[in-house]
């Protein structure tokens, strides 16, 4: 489980509602209303919860989505926080802790580059985790490969569905100008805010 996004228009957004404070298994979680079109629920690097909901849904709505997931919120908020207390040093790693951490990014991996060509309507040649030192991915448009870090195995999901979102659409769009920003806003939202997170990690 992680944030569940869907592409909304990119014009006629309003401005975010100001955060309202629930509790859930005794913590905190700030709700946003935006102009999206699902339930978006994020634990950001310092184990705050927010969670950002349609304009149009009820705050029952909100608290029951929250309360079916207590159990994942406080075992991810542990272990993001865990892991922000130390960073992970891939050298560090034995080789067995990096062939399990490897094959974890590929599951995930493997779901949300097919999902997301299709929600994109682009088509990469292949993808690979490569260890990088300065990046989280790369894309050749002249080829159509992809190459997602491996330090990714060690940040959340919505990190790892950022960077997917952000190479494959390189595939529409080679630079970082406002014709790629409009792609990402229309696909992902939210991309900022999971920029932001991928950067005081």
């Amino acid at each position: 489980m992680g944030a569940m996004s869907g592409a909304v228009p990119a014009r006629g957004r309003r401005a975010p509602s100001s955060p309202v404070a629930v509790e859930v298994a005794g913590i905190k979680v700030e709700v946003v209303r935006k102009d999206v079109r699902n339930l978006n629920l994020r634990i950001r690097p310092d184990g705050e919860v927010t969670v950002s909901a349609p304009r149009r849904a009820s705050m029952k709505a909100v608290t029951d989505f929250l309360e079916e997931r207590a159990g994942w919120i406080e075992a991810h908020r542990a272990q993001v926080l865990a892991r922000n207390s130390k960073r992970t040093d891939v050298d560090e790693l034995t080789p067995a802790q990096q062939r399990e951490a490897r094959a974890a990014l590929t599951v995930k991996l493997s779901v949300l580059v097919p999902l997301w060509e299709e929600r994109i309507g682009v088509r990469c040649s292949e993808w690979r985790i490569r260890k990088m030192s300065s990046r989280w991915g790369s894309c050749s448009v002249e080829s159509g490969r992809i190459r997602f870090a491996f330090q990714l195995a060690f940040e959340s999901d919505e990190c790892i569905e950022y960077i997917v979102v952000h190479e494959l659409c390189h595939l529409l769009e080679r630079g970082h100008g406002d014709r790629f920003k409009a792609l990402m806003d229309r696909f992902l939202p939210d991309w900022r805010e999971r920029r932001r997170e991928l950067r005081q990690g």
